[in-house]
């Protein structure tokens, strides 16, 4: 009996202390998210707003090509490419110069470099660089959709 009553007494205040934690909560949550988004309106809702405003997506062609240090490994990249404004005309003669451009510089990738997150990266981030470069600047970003090294 002397263990039981410490031990009751115990489990009551954090049942306790659980409940007025638990109600809480949700309200701080949503100040917090009513601070964070601005007038009520959701995050979800500035986003696709500002995206549709601004952006086209393109997808660009399958590009497969083999890796520099060895001749077996072959990469299979599928990406598109998100546009500043309107799409320009030429936009399919652009898209076949980012696929060419891709297509060369994984040529000259060792398998080393993209293994890892960190080597994902890397490989996303000098491929925006490519792209941005190409694209004279009317690239805002490539979205890699899967990259498959066999």
């Amino acid at each position: 009996m002397a263990l039981v009553l410490p031990l009751l007494i115990v489990t009551v205040l954090a049942a306790g202390t659980g409940a007025v934690i638990g109600l809480m909560l949700p309200q701080h949550n949503n100040e917090v998210q009513t601070a964070q988004t601005g007038h009520g309106q959701t995050s979800h809702d500035k986003d696709s707003g500002r995206r549709a405003a601004g952006a086209s997506l393109k997808a660009l062609p399958p590009i497969t090509t083999n890796l520099v240090d060895q001749k077996s490994t072959w990469v299979r990249l599928e990406a598109a490419i998100v546009l500043e404004g309107e799409p320009p005309a030429d936009i399919d003669v652009l898209g076949g110069k980012v696929a060419d451009d891709i297509m060369a510089f994984l040529r000259t990738v060792q398998l080393a470099q993209i293994e890892g997150p960190s080597g994902l990266q890397n490989l996303r981030e000098d491929l925006n660089d490519l792209v941005r470069i190409r694209s004279a600047g009317k690239v805002r970003e490539l979205v890699l959709q899967s990259l498959i090294v066999e």
